[in-house]
């Protein structure tokens, strides 16, 4: 064949070749695991030159992650909880406070897990998820596949204590709770280190009651601390020590250039304690109770020993992670943060004015206390006062300038009028609790979410998480709960209870949809207190024993409706202490 002409052939296929479409990028979906603390503030680190504590592993891990030097959260768990899942503001959700209901997040809000399970990832949460304990708000419900941990606002007991698993069944644990999460998400991540993985660790230390390990108490009491101080500490180094074992992990099985780690925490201390001078704590508006140490981590990816100034908070987490990871957010999905992966990736470092909001009324709602974040200022919101501060000349929070600067100050409290309309206009009302799925055929409802009638009143605090229901001692007193029945059929009724004998012949009535049962208190459950090796004397109340009655069964229909509980007959003095009741389709 003519050289020529051969040449001329080769070159026409090359062309041809050459003229196809390219074929498409493959989308990197690279594993997630995001560790979040509970209670240990900005200050609660030795990176961040705390004159006591020692965490090597999560200071290293800084160094080699980019910081978000000006990271804000909400000023308590739930709410800031609510946010990183789903990318909204709390209250949005359904969740502005810890507990009475007010921290459960509604089931149709859209979660991080959602949208990554349905991208293929494998999900699991190992620790304390606070937005809901009954299905489908919780994390069965809200697109986990595994779970070990509790629901409630704390834990009573952080050594061999019983946890549960995704099927809401119990699962009894050995050793410290700190380092059981670690080794149930461990065992996870090695389970599903060949396809992409979405783990979400939160750590519910350093939250009381303060348990610790001795020899990391012992440790912190030797450099003069105080019983508490030195319990937080040795719990943060607990910490520090179970993230270095994640860490090691991804090194072992050959994921760090494929897995983006985050390490946060959920609020300010819970204390006066080291803080980096900054005004406030837990459950405060103000900088220290908001803002926390944020680090992520992807190799060759996001550069190391970086520092971002601008401000972000716990609502970009979702929005950033999800750009990250490829994966797109349908349009009928709302989100309020900003995704602000082109400032990590170095793509594009500009940056547009906003402002980071938060609220904190306790357990009653207000609209009120509250705060407003620029870059620059920070106005915070409370019933005596109204405070402006300039941020980046007073980071301390020491000079109020809300009269001098009247157009900063009017701006910033309009901003705060039209968010906290914004996010309430679904208002503020409790999620009712369901019952009727196949998928959780038993719901437990614990006293804390009751509504308590008349004189009746909780042991303990003011309805937190492992309280009951006492001083039942009047006719009048009366129980309600919403319940939402989603399938009709049989639904049996049972009490979680303690009685001493005197008190056994006292009567109850659960009515329901025009239905009621009656069921005498005729065996004795009088409990006992459990051992729990706590540092300091703690608020809460202690781990007990609970007897269970049987009370009986109802017909239900679907249907929005209320339960009621009474006593028609009251034994010796009052009828007997609640803990909780279990409805069973």
């Amino acid at each position: 064949m003519n050289p020529n002409l051969l040449f001329l052939k080769i070159l026409c296929v090359l062309i041809v070749v050459s003229c196809k479409d390219p074929k498409p990028e493959e989308v990197v979906h690279p594993n997630v695991i995001i560790v979040m603390t509970d209670d240990q503030g900005w200050g609660d680190l030795s990176s961040h030159n705390n004159p006591y504590l020692e965490t090597p592993n999560i200071d290293n891990f800084k160094t080699e992650s980019t910081s978000l030097d000006r990271f804000f959260v909400s000023p308590v768990c739930a709410p800031t909880r609510a946010s990183l899942l789903s990318g909204k503001w709390a209250i949005s959700t359904g969740v502005w406070s810890v507990t009475n209901r007010d921290e459960v997040m509604r089931s149709e809000t859209v979660t991080i897990a959602e949208l990554f399970k349905d991208k293929g990832y494998s999900t699991g949460i190992y620790g304390k998820w606070h937005n809901g304990a009954q299905y489908p708000e919780n994390p069965k419900g809200q697109g986990f596949d595994e779970f070990l941990g509790f629901t409630a606002g704390h834990w009573n007991n952080y050594f061999d204590t019983t946890l549960k698993n995704i099927n809401d069944q119990p699962v009894k644990t050995k050793g410290y709770i700190t380092d059981v999460f670690t080794d149930a998400a461990i065992n996870f991540i090695r389970k599903n280190k060949e396809k992409p993985f979405l783990c979400y660790i939160p750590y519910n230390a350093p939250h009381s009651p303060f348990q610790v390990p001795g020899h990391y108490f012992d440790k912190y009491k030797a450099k003069g601390i105080n019983d508490k101080d030195a319990c937080v500490y040795g719990m943060c180094e607990n910490i520090d020590d179970n993230f270095g074992r994640i860490l090691n992990v991804l090194e072992e099985e050959n994921l760090n250039e494929n897995t983006i780690v985050i390490f946060m925490s959920d609020n300010g201390p819970n204390g006066n304690r080291y803080n980096g001078n900054m005004r406030g704590i837990k459950a405060t508006n103000d900088e220290g109770g908001t803002r926390v140490p944020f680090f992520i981590r992807w190799p060759g990816k996001i550069p190391s020993g970086k520092k971002l100034k601008t401000i972000a908070a716990h609502i970009d987490v979702l929005p950033t992670l999800s750009n990250l990871c490829g994966i797109n957010i349908k349009d009928n999905v709302s989100i309020d943060g900003s995704d602000i992966s082109s400032q990590l990736l170095e793509i594009n470092t500009t940056t547009e004015d906003r402002y980071i909001f938060s609220h904190w009324s306790g357990l009653s709602w207000d609209k009120i206390p509250g705060s407003v974040r620029s870059d620059k200022f920070r106005l915070v919101l409370k019933k005596e006062d109204t405070t402006l501060y300039n941020m980046v000349k007073d980071p301390y929070q020491l000079e109020n300038i809300f009269d001098s600067l009247p157009k900063v100050s009017n701006t910033m409290l309009q901003a705060y009028d039209q968010w906290i309309k914004k996010v309430s206009r679904q208002g503020i009302n409790s999620v009712p609790i369901s019952v009727g799925y196949e998928e959780a055929r038993e719901t437990l409802i614990e006293a804390h979410e009751f509504n308590l009638g008349n004189g009746l009143t909780y042991y303990g605090k003011q309805g937190w998480a492992n309280d009951w229901v006492t001083q039942w001692d009047a006719k009048q007193d009366t129980i309600t709960l919403k319940i939402r029945v989603n399938k009709k059929g049989p639904y049996d009724f049972e009490i979680l209870y303690n009685c001493d004998e005197p008190q056994l012949g006292s009567e109850i009535v659960f009515e329901i949809q025009d239905k009621k049962i009656k069921k005498k208190i005729d065996k004795a459950f009088p409990g006992q207190a459990l051992h729990s090796p706590d540092r300091i004397k703690r608020k809460e109340v202690y781990e007990r024993t609970w007897g269970v009655l049987k009370v009986g069964t109802i017909n239900l229909e679907e249907d929005m409706s209320t339960l009621k509980i009474y006593a028609i007959e009251i034994a010796k003095d009052v009828v007997m202490s609640l803990k909780g009741i279990k409805i069973i389709y």
